[in-house]
């Protein structure tokens, strides 16, 4: 997740990704939703949703949405 030598304290980073979406929220209630731009903050998203109560999109949910628009799903028989 980093460059070699590089420690990332991720309990750190998370809590600090959760308290920032929590502070914005305190100053700011009409926020309907958190976008994680960074692709280290993914990870985080479960947390923060849990935390708020607000949807998270971050950076692979749009990977996955673009596949899924450009690569359908194919069904098959009864779902």
């Amino acid at each position: 997740m980093c460059a070699p030598g590089i420690k990332l304290e991720t309990d750190d980073l998370r809590d600090d990704v959760v308290n920032g979406v929590e502070q914005v929220r305190a100053l700011n209630r009409d926020v309907g939703a958190v976008l994680l731009e960074c692709t280290s903050l993914p990870p985080y998203a479960a947390e923060v949703n849990t935390k708020t109560g607000l949807p998270v999109f971050d950076l692979t949910a749009c990977i996955e949405w673009l596949h899924r628009a450009v690569v359908p799903k194919h069904y098959q028989g009864y779902i």
